[in-house]
């Protein structure tokens, strides 16, 4: 499986409780410059899983997370690259999230 840019603002948004949907974001085209940095650098690791140099230029970009339908089943160095992705994008979301979805505990 590929996530290419569109992908990559559907997790964002994911990730970040719909903040981007929220705040009139509708595409990758839309994210702030550092998420978009983001996802080139991360895109830009293909190099160093045998891709050719040009492999994260233009419609090629990517990110690579095969396997991820299965865990287990994934080399150590793929799982790393995921862990990556997924830390990576955490941290430059940082504080922008909405609360989590879902019904708010109450008190009786």
């Amino acid at each position: 499986q590929k996530l290419k840019k569109e992908n990559y603002f559907v997790f964002t948004d994911g990730m970040s409780n719909g903040y981007f949907s929220f705040n009139n974001m509708s595409s990758y085209t839309d994210l702030p410059m550092l998420n978009k940095f983001d996802f080139v650098t991360l895109a830009c690791q293909c190099r160093n899983q045998g891709g050719r140099g040009n492999c994260c230029q233009g419609d090629r970009a990517k990110l690579d997370v095969s396997g991820i339908d299965d865990p287990a089943s994934m080399s150590t160095e793929m799982q790393l690259y995921v862990n990556d992705i997924c830390s990576t994008t955490s941290a430059t979301i940082g504080d922008k999230k909405l609360p989590p979805s879902g019904e708010v505990p109450t008190t009786a």
